[in-house]
Order: C-alpha cells, then structure tokens, then sequence
C-alpha cells in the first residue's frame, strides 16, 4: 500500500466508522451494549417522558392520559416546549382556566428536553416514506461523521439514492454531535411482566403507558428489569476486569491509570464483602480549581452590597471584617445569604457562626449523588433544618415556597449565580443522565 494506491485499498468509510465506535461509550446499565446517539428518535422520546411523567398540577400527579396528550399535542407539534405553553395549553384545552405558575409542580424552571430529529425529519422529509430504523440509521451516520460533512453526504446518498436533495438540506441544517448514556437494547429490547397490567412491557412501554419515571423502573426494589440486567450483564462479571475496559476509555492515559487502580481496589473489596457496594465515590484532586479563588471576597461583596440599602449594618460588618478572614466558606456563605439561613430566612448570630453545633453547610445536590463542592452547591443553615433534610433532593416545596422570594433577591443583588439559583428551586430529581454526566466530569478533572 502507497499513498497513491490508499484510498484503493483502504475503505475509508468504514475505517472511520469503526474508529469513532470504538471511541464512545457504553450503555449505563448494560456494559456490553453501544450507547444511542444522543439525537435517537427514541432516546428523545424517553428524555422527554422521562422529564414530564413526574408532572403534577395542584400536588396531584396528571393522568396518564394528559401526559400522552402534552406529548401528542405540545412536543409532537412544537419544536420548543415551555412551561408558559403548557400552561396556555392546560387553560385552552383542558378545563385548567384558572391555572397559575405555582399550581404546577414535578418539573423544572424550564424543560429541558425536545423531539428536535422528529421535528428535522418532518419538516424535510415531508414526502418520503422513511422508517424509523431509516431514521435512526440515518442519525448515527450524522453522529458519527458530523464532523465530516462530505463523507456524510457520500455515504448517505448511497444509502437512501432518491433522497439526496431531503439529505443535503438535513445536514446543512440539522447537526448531531453527541451520544446518550443508554442503549436501544435497553430502553426497548428488554421486556418483563407489568404490574397490574396483565403486560409484556420494555423500558418505553413503562415511560408511555405509566406515570413512572426511568430510575423508578430501573431501580426500584423489585425491578424484574434490574434482575433480567444482572443476568445480561453476567458474561462481563464471569471475566472480571480487564485493562481492555479502561483502555477503550476516550480520556488521557494519567486518568485511565487512576480509573484502573479504582476498579482493581474495587474489585478486592467486592472479593471480600463477597457482593458489589452500593455505591462507589471517586474523589478526585481540584488544586487548578482552586488557585483560580477570587483575589479578593471582601471587595467583591463591598461591590454588591453598595446596591443593598437596607442592609447597613451588615455592611458596616462587612467592612470591619479582616479580607483573610473571608477564606471561611462559612463566612462567606453568611455575607452572601445576607445573614440568614437559606432554608428558614431566619438571622444567624455571627457570634455564633463557627459553632458547628449551630449551623451546617449544606450541599444543594447531596453529596451522595454528585461530589460538586462548589460555591453554587452550598449553601449556610441551621444543623436541625439541615438534618432533616438529610440526602434528599429536589429542596422540600415547603422550603422552597417560603424561601422563594430571598433566593430571588439573592440572584438579582448578584450575591448567587443563576445556577445556584436554579438547583434550589428545582422541584425535580435529578436524572441518570445528569448524574452520570457529574462522574463523568469529576473524572476527568
């Protein structure tokens, strides 16, 4: 083989596609099996359900009925679904006149997932009589060489030759750069018996014809779906670790080094226990992050608290308050809470500020589930508010209802970020994709 003879000998196509394959990753729950393109006609619609089957309006969990009628109605027909539209849409079209804001509940600020492919795939191919195995087919072919745009078309005009206007129009204007977390294997190709409903069920099937959200079907004590998943995945178990596990891994070789030495600890300790640990936490060191620390709290708070008129005294405080002094989280959280707890608004004492006794810092999303110890995911309270709420979260609503208004004033004045704001009025849990994205970045941090 010559340079000049490469392209007669090498398919570069299918050299391409199997080197972007090897680089993604796979399934969450079932180890052996390829995760879907992000953009997956189905895995869109499992985001979607899964956002929305938490729904409640006034406390009471919606029909399951509603729900397939909001999808139908709303996110079949729109490319952007907002809570202000499902509102208008609840009013319009289901007897909810006097529906406000507030009345809705299980979601959160704003949803977050969409039909994008669906919506792509019927506004440009109108006329085509594709199937959804084409349609998907499609979609991993664009997420696999969206980075390649003439490889694309080449390949896809071969594939579908009476489409290739359709095609052209799709790729200009429609991308498709990320992967999900689970398989289609997964979601629709493994079914059990469904209670009470006399049914042969896959994950989708729940999503549709329940109310149940993805980790309740998964995870819950008597999941047949987690007992048929032990089962898949008992192969990889039989053969234990392997290298070759982390070294298909797309991450640098100093964190694979440190993944493998975390599987092979891991795997001495289940030898041990004589069974798997509910839960495995990866700390990893953050020195980078914090040498970027503000020069300066104190000046950055004067800053703030100059549009603060009502706040003199903590100002005045502020300004006798040695700039060192300020290196206290504690202290800090105190300046930016204007003095009080985040979950009751009640004043905290200064005085009393370092008596661990007295007052807690709280992580916002616990620390069971992601391991983010930043600014935005703490927060200052009082240690009997703190542990009663123990390791759950969205916040309770009765706390986010009476504390609603300070956090508000707390964004405006700048003293928390948007985000910070967003994790304490969330009314959602939080899903297996986020919390997988948060090892995923601890990881390779």
């Amino acid at each position: 083989m010559t340079p000049w003879n490469f392209e007669e000998k090498v398919n570069v196509e299918k050299s391409a596609e199997k080197f972007i394959e090897k680089m993604t990753s796979k399934c969450t729950y079932l180890k052996n099996e390829d995760v879907l393109p992000m953009s997956s006609l189905i895995y869109e619609k499992y985001m979607v359900l899964n956002e929305i089957n938490k729904l409640k309006i006034y406390s009471e969990p919606i029909s399951v009925a509603l729900k397939q009628d909001i999808y139908r109605d709303l996110f079949e027909r729109k490319q952007k679904v907002t809570v202000k539209k499902l509102i208008d849409y609840l009013k319009a079209e289901k007897g909810y006149a006097d529906l406000k804001r507030e009345d809705i509940s299980g979601i959160d600020v704003e949803i977050k997932s969409s039909l994008k492919s669906y919506h792509a795939f019927k506004e440009k191919f109108t006329q085509a009589a594709l199937s959804e195995k084409e349609k998907e087919d499609i979609i991993k072919d664009m997420t696999l060489f969206g980075a390649e745009p003439k490889l694309l078309k080449k390949r896809l005009t071969a594939k579908y030759p009476d489409y290739e206007n359709q095609i052209s129009s799709l790729i200009k204007s429609f991308k498709c750069n990320d992967w999900g977390r689970l398989s289609y294997k997964l979601l629709n190709g493994i079914a059990v018996d469904v209670p009470g409903q006399g049914e042969i069920g896959t994950v989708m099937y729940r999503l549709w014809n329940t109310n149940d959200n993805f980790m309740q079907i998964i995870e819950s004590g008597d999941s047949l779906y987690a007992k048929l998943i032990k089962e898949e995945n008992g192969e990889v178990k039989k053969n234990g670790i392997e290298y070759s596990m982390v070294d298909d891994l797309y991450v640098s070789p100093a964190v694979k080094r440190q993944i493998w030495k975390a599987l092979q600890v891991t795997d001495e300790i289940m030898g041990a226990m004589g069974k798997a640990p509910k839960r495995i936490f990866v700390e990893m060191a953050r020195e980078r992050a914090e040498k970027k620390r503000s020069v300066t709290r104190k000046d950055r708070l004067k800053e703030l608290y100059k549009s603060i008129k009502d706040e003199k005294v903590l100002y005045d405080k502020l300004c006798d308050t040695d700039n060192d002094a300020l290196r206290s989280d504690k202290l800090y959280l105190y300046y930016t809470q204007l003095g009080r707890c985040a979950y009751t608004g009640r004043r905290i004492e200064i005085d009393e500020l370092f008596d661990n006794n007295i007052y807690d810092v709280d992580h916002i999303y616990p620390r069971s589930k992601t391991a983010d110890d930043s600014m935005d995911n703490r927060v200052l309270v009082y240690k009997p508010v703190n542990e009663n709420k123990n390791d759950i979260y969205p916040i309770d609503g009765e706390i986010q209802k009476n504390m609603k208004a300070d956090w508000s004033i707390w964004k405006q004045k700048g003293l928390i970020s948007e985000e910070k704001y967003k994790r304490l009025i969330r009314t959602t849990e939080l899903t297996n994709d986020e919390l997988a994205g948060f090892v995923n970045r601890q990881l390779v941090v």
